[in-house]
């Protein structure tokens, strides 16, 4: 993973507005526990990027990593409002509304991420119990 982590930075050295590079970086430093240094990278990915739902759907998840829930559920509503059939993100989402006891759209949600991917219905399903 470290020689991933530096072969992105030596990436960003040549051209320091390579989205991919300081959206991989944040992943992998979120993945090793890193989560504060991984935000300024997808924050820059976006600032270059801002219509890529992805990236938007990455800092949410550093930011409920962090229990900054407000901030998760504003870039998860981001990321919607860029690809509104996203089913990863409306179950994501859902899953911070639980957190933030707003269960009636939490369910709202989740029944559309339901629809939206059936094969995931399973994940998505446990999430509806919860809010039932």
């Amino acid at each position: 993973m470290s020689e991933a982590l530096e072969a992105y930075q030596r990436a960003l050295r040549i051209n320091p507005d390579f989205v991919d590079a300081h959206n991989n970086i944040g992943t992998l430093l979120g993945s090793i526990g890193r989560v504060r240094e991984a935000i300024p990278h997808f924050e820059r990915a976006i600032a270059l990027r801002p219509l890529q739902a992805t990236t938007h759907c990455n800092l949410s998840v550093a930011f409920y990593m962090l229990g900054e829930l407000d901030e998760a559920e504003a870039h998860y509503r981001r990321a919607l409002a860029i690809e509104p059939k996203n089913a990863g993100a409306l179950g994501h989402l859902a899953e911070v509304l639980i957190e933030l006891g707003r269960l009636d759209e939490a369910r709202e949600l989740l029944e559309r991420a339901i629809v939206l991917a059936p094969r995931s219905g399973g994940s998505f399903g446990a999430g509806l119990k919860l809010v039932r």
